[in-house]
């Protein structure tokens, strides 16, 4: 049947059944996953179940305030659904972090576990091109690593509608009259200026943004580092040395590229609002003019270099393995 996929990112292609079938029954995979099974459960316990806990304890304990108990509740439920959010999130966040070095060690090993055991030759005389060769190893390392991914973007994707849902239910109980909520919502209303219209727009677009960016974070994760692997594969001949070296190049690529371009992307608002002020030093401008573009600046630039080393580091594969004899 016709695919939307190409051949070599099809089970089709005979070196993703290769590398399909050779993960099922290698060591690495029996030292990878357990250790990162066990490093998720205890992230669970601590940034997840421990705040739920403190929840329920919170929610146990006899008012402190003078408020009615049911308003006192209502404030405790709140609380302890923020804490198990923010719990929630930095396990995520994390569990995203152990997903990304997992697939960074994965694919540092495609192309240079071939050259150890002396097969690569043997894989290039087959009929198959560079191209596909490359494509296929991407293709099975995807395939190894989606249920990971997945897992990591659904709980996400639980936790913003949690987030959203506990929202929105403030908001009808303070609809309904509820004491408690009402003065709540009046309270954040108080602190906003008249024309904050503008300013709350753009913080709402920033913030759909990151949370866009957020759900799909597993998925970039593991896509750009398992490319930067599968080029720094290409040049080493052993396993230990692949995986010491794409770790040396993802620090270097972090500390001398990355980060220097995210700070003068960041600096670049504040430079411009002082040359407004240079040329007219009565106008009045906005915080969120210079905090809203700094912010979205350092997210598309890095982004935008990360896609660059990626086109990069394709290139660098495809140019290696045409020309690998060993």
């Amino acid at each position: 049947m016709p695919s939307i996929w190409p051949a070599w990112a099809t089970a089709q292609n005979p070196v993703f059944r290769y590398e399909t079938g050779r993960w099922g029954r290698s060591r690495f995979r029996r030292l990878l996953q357990p250790a990162l099974w066990s490093g998720a459960v205890f992230l669970f316990l601590i940034f997840v179940c421990l705040p739920a806990t403190c929840a329920g304890l919170l929610l146990l304990a006899p008012p402190t305030t003078g408020l009615p108990a049911t308003d006192s509740r209502l404030s405790d439920f709140f609380s302890a659904f923020v804490l198990f959010l923010a719990g929630s999130g930095v396990f995520s966040s994390l569990a995203s972090g152990l997903l990304g070095l997992a697939a960074t060690a994965l694919a540092a090993t495609l192309i240079a576990r071939e050259r150890e055991a002396q097969t690569w030759p043997l894989v290039r005389l087959t009929t198959l091109t560079p191209g596909q060769i490359v494509g296929g190893k991407l293709a099975a390392f995807l395939h190894i690593l989606q249920n990971s991914m997945h897992l990591v973007a659904v709980w996400r994707g639980v936790t913003v509608a949690a987030a959203v849902g506990a929202g929105l239910l403030y908001l009808l109980l303070s609809y309904l009259g509820v004491p408690e909520a009402k003065s709540g919502l009046q309270a954040i209303s108080a602190t906003m200026p008249p024309d904050a219209g503008p300013a709350l727009a753009g913080w709402g677009l920033v913030g759909l943004a990151t949370v866009a960016f957020w759900l799909a974070e597993p998925y970039y994760v593991v896509i750009y580092n398992g490319i930067v692997g599968l080029a720094v594969s290409t040049f080493a001949r052993t396993r230990r040395w692949a995986i010491a070296l794409v770790f040396i190049t993802q620090f270097t690529l972090g500390l001398a590229v990355y980060w220097p371009i995210q700070q003068m992307a960041a600096l670049l608002p504040t430079v411009i609002v002082m040359l407004l002020y240079q040329i007219n030093p009565k106008a009045t401008i906005d915080p969120a003019v210079v905090t809203l573009p700094t912010i979205g600046l350092q997210y598309v630039v890095v982004i935008v270099l990360q896609v660059t080393v990626m086109a990069a580091c394709l290139a660098t594969t495809l140019y290696r393995a045409e020309r690998l004899s060993d």
